[in-house]
């Protein structure tokens, strides 16, 4: 700017009053640019004055509710121990390890080691699915079609048949669906 007015100071009447506008112009656009830079610059420290205070106030937050970030130790052991919180959840977990185990079974067979103690998994865990179907049907919460579904599951052979068995009645359940909406598959839900 500077070099421009000494230049503009040389200059003949008439140029001068011709570009005494621009320049004007050009001062305000740099007194301009200079307010935008001062209130970036005072934008950037409120924003880390607003982080740093809202930093501190959860943190104080936490401290006095009792919640805490919980390490992945934690998470991990709320992740294995979901299972074991009620009944319900540890025998659909029993029910989960008697498939997978009976189904290992029958693709290793039973010769080795292994597999007589996938096998005993699997009896075991069939053995819980069944206690737990014979209580349901004596509460009446249950089916004899679950319960033979569960007898036939304790038995490591049983396992692919019972899975078998349950995808049956799925289909069953599915064409039962179809029939009641005028031979249509269902419309999604809204």
């Amino acid at each position: 700017m500077p070099e421009a007015e000494s230049a503009l100071a040389q200059a003949d009447p008439a140029t001068q009053e011709a570009t005494r506008s621009a320049l004007q112009r050009a001062r305000r656009a740099e007194d301009d640019r200079a307010r935008a830079r001062r209130i970036a610059e005072e934008a950037a420290t409120l924003r880390a004055d607003a982080e740093t205070r809202a930093t501190r106030e959860i943190d104080q937050a936490l401290e006095g509710s009792g919640i805490k970030d919980r390490s992945w130790l934690q998470k991990a052991w709320d992740t294995i121990s979901t299972p074991f919180r009620s009944w319900d959840d540890f025998v659909a977990f029993a029910g989960t390890i008697g498939a997978v185990a009976g189904l290992v079974v029958l693709v290793i067979g039973t010769g080795g080691v292994a597999g007589v103690i996938l096998a005993g998994v699997a009896v075991a865990a069939g053995a819980v699915v069944l206690g737990d179907a014979l209580n349901k049907y004596r509460q009446g919460r249950g089916s004899l079609g679950q319960v033979g579904l569960a007898a036939l599951g304790v038995l490591p052979i049983g396992k692919g048949i019972a899975l078998a068995g349950r995808g049956a009645r799925a289909v069953m359940g599915m064409s039962g669906t179809i029939r009641g909406g005028g031979g249509r598959w269902p419309a999604p839900a809204p």
